[in-house]
């Protein structure tokens, strides 16, 4: 007779329920925790990542330099040099600075009533200035150390319509190195001078520079 083997079911099933639980914790998967744990590199970040606009702009905006901008002539009375500003006063007493006229090709006359070469060119200076004041030609007529109550009936025997100025002091003239009157000095429109002509001015003379700085 074999002897009877008594199992209980109770403990079999207890036993069997720990070597599952033991397997499950031994061979679950951590990829929760991996994931928490990854820092994605530069090399791992996708290549179609935004920049923001304003940064691309500052770093891709090219930085001035002096190379790469022409430098400016030094000023002076000369041929190629920068024209030395002025602000002088005109017969109804306003200011007008040269400076004020960059962009315009500008004939800077020195003159006085009692020169008699001047009276000569004035008329000639005057038809130049109605032909060609509509191109962006301006003609200031600087007179050398006289006053207002002197100039004023001239200007208008003379009937003169470009802009008179008056230097009193004579300083203008004086930085302009002028020996001799009449003396005109051409500025083109960069504020550059182009032409120093000593003595009276023909309307020839006049179309002749003006030709040469484009304007006919």
């Amino acid at each position: 007779m074999k002897p009877h083997i008594h199992i209980d079911l109770t403990s079999s099933l207890i036993f069997v329920w720990v070597i599952i639980s033991i397997m499950g914790c031994t061979f679950a998967p951590v990829t929760t925790a991996v994931t928490k744990t990854v820092v994605p590199s530069k090399e791992a970040m996708p290549t179609n990542t935004v920049v923001p606009a304003a940064t691309l702009q500052k770093e891709n905006k090219p930085t001035p330099t002096s190379e790469n901008e022409p430098a400016s002539p030094p000023r002076g009375a000369n041929k190629g040099a920068m024209a030395i500003d002025f602000t002088l006063s005109n017969l109804q007493g306003e200011s007008v600075q040269l400076e004020s006229l960059r962009g315009n090709v500008v004939l800077v006359n020195f003159w006085a009533v009692w020169c008699g070469y001047c009276r000569v060119e004035m008329p000639a200076l005057q038809a130049a200035f109605d032909q060609y004041a509509d191109q962006g030609f301006v003609i200031l007529g600087i007179d050398v150390q006289e006053s207002a109550e002197v100039v004023a009936p001239y200007v208008d025997q003379m009937e003169i319509t470009f802009p008179i100025l008056l230097d009193i002091q004579g300083k203008t003239t004086a930085s302009y190195k002028i020996r001799g009157l009449p003396t005109s000095v051409f500025i083109d429109r960069q504020g550059i001078i182009q032409y120093v002509h000593l003595g009276p001015l023909t309307e020839k003379n006049i179309q002749d520079y003006l030709a040469l700085m484009e304007i006919e």
